[in-house]
């Protein structure tokens, strides 16, 4: 960016509607701080008005996973290097005299100057950024879908005693079905109204379960996607998939992954043998005078332990 030449750091404290900037120097002094829409238009503003202080380090945003989620990809589009800030501590503020938006700017500016926040944001513009969006519809379609089930069978259990004996001995998806086709006809009867209320929840359950199939496809097709060496992995299906893939973002951090999250994930390689170290363990060693025998199990090229020391 122009300026004078001298190193600025940024930091916002965001809200839903405005964030608040703060610029900090190379020597840690207030420059200045301002307010901002919390839009497109307001981040244009602010990039401009980082850039008018000189040539700006980089910059700490919090809440990079909520309402600074926006800002974090637009200054990163922008060319600004971005840290995620951890929220100031809550006992630490109240002992300053309270919380107070301009503070916790230059707070988040000096943390990305002295680098105590070097935490990459997540991109939150790939493939697995639509993956948390569906893993998260599945949630809580999958909630519903249970909180259906268990109303279904309570009201079973306190229903009338002729509903009782339908539905008696069935599964729960056999009584689902059974509940969807009830016809509670015109009678304002107990009985009418218990047909009534179990066809409601029972084409509820059945909603949501196709809803979740839908889900469900899509976040396998996802998943092959981001990462087909992770699904394809044993032991490995798509809800397992799907976390670890959220879990490290569409920009994983370095070591996660070689290039990004369609890269497989390297296991770290394993340690050899220290030639220090006894192989036995002392309790085995000292109750039966045999070190614990090694591992049979087949080790992969170039991690076969290192022989012990020959003392002799």
């Amino acid at each position: 960016m122009s300026g004078s030449g001298v190193d600025f750091f940024g930091g916002v404290d965001t809200h839903r509607d405005v964030h608040v900037a703060a610029v900090l120097d190379g020597v840690g002094r207030v420059v200045g701080s301002e307010s901002f829409a919390a839009d497109v238009s307001g981040y244009g503003r602010m990039v401009a008005w980082f850039g008018a202080r000189g040539a700006l380090v980089r910059v700490g945003v919090e809440g990079t996973g909520s309402y600074g989620a926006g800002l974090a990809r637009y200054l990163t589009a922008a060319g600004i290097e971005v840290v995620e800030v951890n929220r100031p501590n809550r006992q630490l503020r109240r002992q300053r005299g309270g919380k107070s938006d301009p503070v916790d700017a230059e707070a988040a500016a000096r943390a990305a100057a002295s680098g105590q926040a070097t935490a990459v944001p997540k991109s939150g513009d790939g493939p697995v950024e639509c993956l948390r969006m569906l893993v998260a519809a599945r949630r809580s379609a999958t909630k519903a879908r249970t909180q259906a089930a268990n109303q279904i069978h309570a009201l079973v259990v306190t229903g009338p005693e002729q509903l009782k004996h339908q539905l008696r001995g069935l599964g729960l998806r056999a009584k689902v079905r059974v509940c969807a086709r009830l016809r509670p006809g015109e009678a304002q009867t107990t009985v009418a109204y218990a047909k009534k209320t179990l066809r409601h929840l029972a084409r509820r359950y059945q909603a949501l379960d196709t809803e979740i199939a839908q889900l469900n496809a899509d976040i396998r097709r996802l998943c092959a996607e981001a990462n087909p060496a992770l699904l394809a992995a044993k032991g490995v299906g798509p809800d397992t998939a799907s976390v670890l893939l959220v879990a490290v973002g569409d920009n994983p951090p370095t070591g996660c992954a070689q290039s990004g999250p369609s890269q497989p994930y390297a296991a770290p390689a394993r340690c050899r043998h220290h030639p220090d170290r006894p192989y036995g363990t002392a309790s085995t060693k000292a109750e039966t005078g045999k070190p614990t025998a090694r591992c049979g199990a087949s080790r992969p090229p170039g991690c076969e332990p290192t022989p012990p020391p020959n003392n002799t």
